[in-house]
């Protein structure tokens, strides 16, 4: 029998039905956010990438629209994005352990 269960990012139209669904089944639903760093190990990828793109290029999206800006920008994303490294992705593989 399940206990709980969770539920993330679904769109409100089918909100109602499932809720619906689960009480009428005895379900209990539980609060949980899709985006939660606690949960889901790619969030703390995602802040590392802002983080040191902001650091390493400011002002960078306020150069407009031009050919040139716009190669500046994949260059930033490209370098940002291999600056994560291994390591922080495999530290954050491993944390879901202790989880």
């Amino acid at each position: 029998m399940v206990e709980g269960v969770a539920v993330a990012s679904t769109p409100y139209r089918e909100v109602k039905y499932l809720q619906k669904w689960m009480l009428d089944h005895g379900i209990t639903v539980l609060a949980w956010s899709s985006v939660s760093p606690d949960l889901n190990p790619i969030e703390y990828c995602w802040a590392f990438f802002k983080d040191y793109l902001n650091e390493h290029y400011p002002g960078l999206t306020s150069q407009g629209e031009s050919e040139q800006a716009v190669r500046a920008y994949q260059e930033a994303i490209e370098q940002s994005w291999l600056a994560i490294g291994r390591e922080l992705i495999d530290g954050c593989i491993m944390s879901m352990m202790r989880r």
